[in-house]
């Protein structure tokens, strides 16, 4: 079915790619090439997570990396990923940030590796996780 005034909107993601590397990108070339991708006039940018540094290296100091965009020059919206309450606190205290996006899932395997969580779990995370978005005004995403 097709709408009127229906807009696609486009969503980059270099935290997908950049948490697959091998080695991690200092904060300061991460916010840059953020920088740079906000002036390219995404809808979105998914540029980032909270969740454990251990787990996930490459994607330490998030919030440091939002320090560093610059939104003054464009309308893109921020998204980073959160797997648990604890990362979409953290999240959540930006400003910077407009969107919390939650990797949710049937698959237990998927949830095990991916946020170290279960199918028995995950309902009752993704809405204490949806209740601390709409406590900070941010959109929740499930994803």
């Amino acid at each position: 079915m097709h709408m009127k005034n229906e807009k696609l909107k486009i969503t980059e993601s270099p935290r997908d790619a950049q948490q697959g590397l091998p080695f991690t990108i200092p904060v300061e070339k991460r916010a840059a090439y953020i920088n740079e991708l906000m002036l390219a006039g995404f809808d979105i940018i998914d540029f980032g997570s909270f969740v454990s540094p251990k787990a996930v290296p490459q994607m330490a100091h998030s919030n440091d990396v939002l320090e560093l965009i610059d939104k003054s020059k464009s309308d893109t919206q921020l998204l980073a990923i959160v797997g648990n309450t604890r990362g979409a606190e953290e999240a959540c205290a930006s400003a910077k940030l407009d969107i919390v996006g939650f990797p949710y899932s049937i698959s237990n395997t998927f949830l095990q590796k991916n946020i170290n969580s279960s199918i028995e779990k995950i309902d009752e995370t993704a809405s204490s996780i949806g209740k601390i978005c709409n406590d900070h005004n941010k959109i929740f995403r499930v994803l």
